[in-house]
């Protein structure tokens, strides 16, 4: 077996798991679950969920619209608050992009956050409702830190250092950019 589930033997049900050695073929690998939900989620008291298609297809449109605002080169770009769906879309993205994802501990202190942006080299920011009013404060004092991204931005004021998730989906949903899976 590749694998089973813990109970009762009568309750055994065997997993078989496809190996992949790029991120774009993971994406490929679990987009054949189609409609099945691969996140189900609360927020405001409402239930929500994302199947398996959603995810890949919002990843894919991050993936180049990461490549398109960073390039293909490894640029360090930190994720940063309460885990959702879409933080790691963002984080998945990141990574198939041909960047450097940097997570980071959403409960550290925002001056400790800038000395990790510098020390890493931070050239973007992707970051729960949580952060919105602790990074463009931080943006105009800090070397390398030049994007917000910010995964919902309710009471930001706009600027052009700001985009906000769904704005960098939409920038690669109209990207003609090809990313080879060499690296990732």
């Amino acid at each position: 077996r590749a694998g089973f589930s813990p109970g009762k033997e009568d309750a055994m049900a065997e997993h078989y798991y496809t190996n992949v050695s790029n991120i774009r073929e993971f994406f490929d690998t679990i987009e054949k679950h189609g409609d099945k939900a691969v996140f189900v989620w609360k927020e405001s008291s409402v239930m929500h969920e994302m199947s398996y298609t959603e995810f890949v297809t919002l990843a894919k449109q991050l993936m180049k619209g990461f490549a398109e605002t960073f390039g293909t080169n490894g640029t360090r770009i930190a994720v940063i608050g309460e885990t959702s769906p879409y933080w790691v879309a963002a984080y998945t993205a990141i990574i198939a992009s041909g960047n450097t994802a940097v997570p980071m501990d959403k409960e550290l202190d925002p001056k400790q956050i800038a000395g990790f942006f510098s020390t890493a080299e931070v050239a973007g920011v992707v970051f729960s409702k949580t952060f919105n009013k602790v990074f463009p404060e931080m943006i105009d004092s800090h070397d390398t830190l030049r994007c917000l991204i910010p995964l919902d931005d309710e009471g930001m004021e706009p600027s052009e250092d700001v985009i906000s998730l769904s704005r960098l989906a939409t920038v690669g949903l109209n990207s003609d950019l090809i990313i080879e899976p060499d690296n990732n």
